[in-house]
């Protein structure tokens, strides 16, 4: 057996289910019910409410997993998911599940700590991007003007 870096490699015996297209999995605000994601196959909109509306803020495609937070933390949903492919087919793990998988195959902690970094460090980036963009723009505009004799 080849070394295993793949969290989809831990995870190929769970419970799975199948949503079709346009189903939201949860929605943002949504009780936690304890279960995180895994997405065998399908691609998967994350939408986020905003004063404009409700705006897409990214995707989830074979490979990605998501509401690991409710694992750890029984807290309302950040946001909301909804399955734009015609289907989606998604592993679910509840924390019982998620303890004992843990237990048994360390490397299933490592590799998902290092894919939560990975989310966290890609976040921290954004933010200190948009906060150099927001100082770039509070800076006062200075125009030239020439001045011919």
């Amino acid at each position: 057996m080849g070394k295993i870096t793949n969290i989809h490699d831990y995870v190929n015996t769970i419970s799975t289910k199948i949503y079709r297209k346009d189903e939201y999995i949860f929605q943002e605000g949504d009780i936690s019910n304890g279960k995180m994601y895994f997405v065998f196959e399908g691609e998967l909109s994350v939408l986020k409410k905003r004063p404009t509306g409700i705006q897409e803020v990214g995707s989830l495609a074979a490979g990605s997993f998501f509401g690991e937070i409710a694992i750890i933390k029984a807290k309302p949903r950040m946001a909301s998911i909804l399955v734009k492919s015609p289907i989606a087919k998604l592993g679910v793990i509840d924390r019982e599940s998620f303890l004992k998988l843990s237990k048994n195959a360390p490397g299933f902690l490592f590799v998902l700590l290092k894919s939560v970094i990975e989310r966290l460090t890609y976040a921290e980036e954004r933010i200190e991007k948009l906060e150099l963009e927001n100082i770039e723009l509070s800076r006062p505009k200075v125009r030239s003007i020439e001045i011919r004799s």
